[in-house]
């Protein structure tokens, strides 16, 4: 069977899926965090491509993931709409409940906006307290 430069690139991004997952449940916290702990100050949050500078590979393979195409995907599906119109919801961008766990904020112009999917900074904390010291 040969294989295919496609199907090893394929593989290869499959195979770094894996192992960010496994990283995230093994380095997650024991008890299950509230809904107001997985709330990040966005005046704190950095954004997934300031992480990308050192952590080329992790933010190229999160980039292939549900959890950063849900940025632009969630919105967009039917059944997401329909959840949003029942919470009296407009936009799920947009200051609401949905923020928290399907998106990360960073505050641009003193308003928290969603800058990507479910990202970096989702499980590790916002970085800008620690970036420059974890960057040394």
């Amino acid at each position: 069977m040969k294989t295919t430069a496609k199907a090893v690139r394929s593989m290869a991004v499959g195979l770094t899926t894996l192992a960010i997952a496994w990283a995230i449940v093994v380095m997650a916290p024991v008890s299950p965090a509230s809904a107001q702990e997985l709330r990040r100050d966005p005046a704190k949050v950095v954004g997934p491509d300031a992480c990308g500078e050192c952590h080329k590979s992790s933010v190229a393979a999160w980039k292939e993931t549900h959890h950063s195409t849900t940025f632009k995907e969630l919105p967009r599906k039917k059944e997401a709409r329909e959840i949003a119109k029942n919470m009296g919801l407009k936009r799920i961008k947009a200051g609401s409940d949905c923020l928290t766990c399907h998106f990360t904020s960073k505050l641009e112009d003193g308003e928290p906006e969603p800058i990507a999917g479910i990202a970096c900074e989702s499980c590790h904390g916002a970085g800008k307290d620690w970036i420059n010291v974890h960057s040394n």
